[in-house]
């Protein structure tokens, strides 16, 4: 068993002794995912694991419950999806993951270990000042929560708890998750000391879009290395900002502000105060929309065993419900519709970290 990573007190596990090409290929894969959560190692114990071990190590069976989209559920709980290329099971304190090159689908998996410990994630982002006050930005993708996190990282007592994911205990604290950032052409400008280095040239493929599409996949399947970027790059954080600036240790959740695109609204200003209940909603409706395709092996699991889709919720409002109620501010932040996200960031900044200059 080769340990990959840790996050918090789980454990990454790659059962691959012989560095055979598939466990050379998986840790290619989930770097992608994990790179600059070695910040984690040692930090605390791992209590849980994610174990990662190959797909072709399961033979198929015919004693399965047949789900939509070519999916199978075995009597002992290991639920197969051939469409995704992935399987997994549960026990206490692991889950186990087959798989043959797809390793996006561990954060699903995570999502429950860090449940059996009243934590789930949420979509948005946040920081911390001082390393004690959790700021937590509640929001859709592509409102200018990255643009907030770089401007907000110039500030000295400011620190990253994540940009996208971020997790909440029902104690009331946040956990950091630096999941890598994903930077677009736009983005060039807020961290010009990494795009100076590192030349990314972004294609737009929506420009002749067939031939440039044909040609990406020719590459693909010539293993030829691609260096265009055809919509984001990922890049991990301790890429972008000193490890100093990341938070490690979880921080007492304080400000929660959700943020919204509002056509009624001319600059960005706060709305109004809303409770821990419509917050808790909201965040539990953002994560499933911005996870729909993932949740959908977890879902026919969880119809396999005759749950209603209201416990897999309801454990989440519940921890959700809890922390939010620990928060001392919950506001809503309305947002102009086509205000640029560098404005937004700089709207943001004044609104959340008021005093940090």
């Amino acid at each position: 068993m080769k340990f990959l990573y840790q996050i918090h007190n789980v454990g990454i596990y790659l059962d691959d002794d012989d560095d055979s090409a598939w466990g050379k290929l998986i840790q290619t894969n989930i770097k992608i995912q994990f790179d600059g959560f070695e910040i984690y190692k040692d930090a605390q114990k791992i209590e849980y694991s994610l174990i990662i071990k190959n797909i072709d190590e399961l033979n198929k069976r015919e004693d399965a419950i047949v789900v939509p989209e070519c999916s199978y559920f075995y009597p002992e709980g290991t639920m197969r999806s051939e469409y995704l290329n992935v399987a997994y099971r549960i026990d206490d304190k692991n889950v186990f993951m087959w798989t043959n090159d797809n390793t996006w689908y561990a954060q699903y998996l995570l999502e429950i270990l860090f449940q059996k410990q009243g934590i789930t994630f949420v979509h948005g982002a946040s920081v911390s000042v001082d390393n004690t006050e959790g700021k937590l930005l509640l929001a859709f993708g592509g409102i200018g929560k990255t643009c907030f996190i770089a401007s907000a990282m110039n500030k000295e007592r400011v620190s990253l708890l994540g940009d996208d994911l971020i997790l909440v205990s029902e104690n009331g604290e946040l956990y950091s998750y630096p999941r890598p950032f994903c930077l677009y052409e736009y983005h060039k400008e807020l961290f010009p000391q990494f795009f100076t280095t590192h030349k990314v040239n972004f294609v737009h493929i929506e420009e002749k879009m067939y031939f440039k599409r044909i040609i990406r996949r020719i590459k693909m399947m010539l293993h030829i290395k691609d260096n265009n970027v055809y919509s984001f790059f990922p890049v991990s954080p301790i890429r972008l900002f000193p490890k100093k600036k990341m938070q490690i240790n979880p921080v007492k959740l304080i400000d929660i502000h959700v943020l919204r695109r509002n056509q009624k609204y001319d600059e960005v200003a706060i709305s109004n105060i809303i409770t821990p209940e419509q917050a808790a909603n909201f965040a539990i409706d953002v994560i499933l929309h911005e996870w729909d395709v993932g949740l959908k092996i977890i879902l026919n699991r969880h119809a396999q065993t005759f749950k209603n889709i209201d416990e897999y919720i309801k454990c989440r409002y519940e921890i959700l419900y809890k922390a939010f109620c620990k928060a001392k501010n919950i506001n809503c932040v309305e947002i102009p519709e086509n205000l640029s996200a560098t404005n937004v960031s700089k709207a943001l900044n004044t609104i959340i970290l008021r005093g940090l200059d």
